[in-house]
């Protein structure tokens, strides 16, 4: 079994990393859940958003994998998040669980 562990203290600024993850998870228009995490839809308007979250992201929590997605001309963009084992149940209890559809 792998350990799953974020270390919070790498953000500098975490209020501000647990209000865009908060903007993100509010604006999340749906989901599609895959074998080793989801992959979510947002507005294409959230691109910076969403990069400044997952840099921020990175430094914390070293176990996920990010694909970021925008095709030419489209209004939705696409975060997959995924990784091994324990990293989906970890995202469907800090997001997927969160989300307003």
């Amino acid at each position: 079994m792998s350990w799953i562990a974020c270390d919070i203290g790498q953000i500098d600024d975490l209020e501000n990393q647990e209000d865009l993850g908060e903007a993100l998870v509010s604006a999340m228009t749906g989901y599609v859940e895959l074998d080793d995490g989801y992959s979510f839809s947002l507005g294409a308007d959230r691109l910076v958003q969403v990069s400044q979250w997952m840099a921020n992201e990175r430094q914390c929590c070293g176990f996920f994998q990010f694909d970021l997605s925008l095709k030419p001309g489209a209004h939705e963009l696409s975060l997959a998040l995924t990784g091994g084992e324990g990293v989906k149940e970890f995202i469907a209890s800090e997001m997927v669980s969160r989300m307003e559809l």
